[in-house]
């Protein structure tokens, strides 16, 4: 999506997206309670005929991109330009979409556990288990958390490695457990590079993600990645990628029938994108299942 097609949205789908109201309209204009501060009497105004917006409390206003620029720094997220776009493409609804790979309903997603807090990972059966996957800490602790859950059943309590999503579940391993804590999505992680990263890396699973990362960072290095956190998630990645301009896709599914599904319908998607090659890397890890299985192969664990 550029910025043509952007700024041709009309604001009130983006508000109602983001569950606003027009407290009064006509024909001409709608009135809304401020997205970005608290207010009891609407200063915020859409005007229907230019689909542009005027905040009086605040004395600006702009175009829909604008818009996003100024919502997503309320929310203290990236802002420029290019995160607008990619912002208002998410709510919008405006893009084409990724063929879902379905499996069977994943039965540890435990709505027993509940989220007591989150912390650096010290404990030194987290940092052993970690070890035992070929990942320093180092490396880790950029990434997951340790977390403390409660399991609402039995009211025992335990640590693990909680890697966050996008909606603020958590993904969680420890030496015996593997799951997740609802909500769950996929996590996007926005390349440090200014500017719009040409690269995009797609991983089915964080510890593959942390293995790459631990072995090549020069390969992840100014470009965002994708982790799916399931392959049943890759249909939410679709609002990341579509239009949005990226030169290049790798994709890092596990060498089994579902991977190999979940490649080929990403591959038929992305051929929708202009000038944009996918490259899958499944023969760097061939004969194993995964990327952190072929590292931990290598490493004699």
């Amino acid at each position: 999506m550029n910025i043509d097609q952007a700024n041709s949205i009309p604001l009130s789908v983006i508000l109602a997206n983001l569950g606003y109201k027009p407290t009064k309209e006509n024909e001409k204009e709608a009135w809304y309670i401020s997205p970005w501060r608290k207010e009891k009497t609407a200063s915020f105004k859409v005007n229907k005929q230019t689909n542009e917006w005027y905040d009086h409390g605040e004395g600006k206003g702009g175009d829909v991109v604008n818009f996003g620029c100024v919502f997503l720094a309320s929310e203290r997220q990236d802002c420029t330009p290019h995160d607008a776009l990619r912002w208002v493409t998410i709510m919008s609804g405006s893009y084409a979409m990724i063929k879902p790979v379905l499996l069977p309903v994943d039965t540890k997603v435990k709505d027993t556990l509940q989220l007591i807090c989150s912390r650096e990972i010290s404990k030194i059966g987290l940092i052993n288990y970690l070890a035992s996957r070929g990942i320093s800490l180092e490396v880790a602790g950029q990434y997951l958390q340790q977390v403390v859950l409660k399991n609402k059943n039995t009211n025992k309590i335990f640590f693990a490695l909680g890697f966050l999503n996008e909606d603020g579940g958590y993904e969680i391993r420890n030496k015996i457990f593997k799951g997740s804590l609802k909500p769950k999505t996929i996590t996007f992680i926005k390349s440090k590079k200014e500017g719009k990263p040409d690269t995009l890396h797609i991983f089915e699973g964080f510890m593959d993600f942390l293995t790459i990362l631990q072995i090549q960072p020069d390969r992840l290095k100014d470009a965002d990645v994708i982790v799916l956190n399931s392959l049943s998630n890759l249909q939410r990645a679709t609002p990341y990628i579509d239009k949005y301009g990226y030169s290049i896709v790798y994709s890092w599914m596990d060498n089994n029938p579902a991977g190999e599904k979940a490649t080929n319908h990403l591959a038929a998607f992305l051929q929708t994108q202009e000038a944009l090659t996918h490259k899958p890397m499944n023969s760097e890890y061939s004969g194993h299942v995964d990327v952190n299985a072929w590292h931990m192969h290598n490493l004699g664990l």
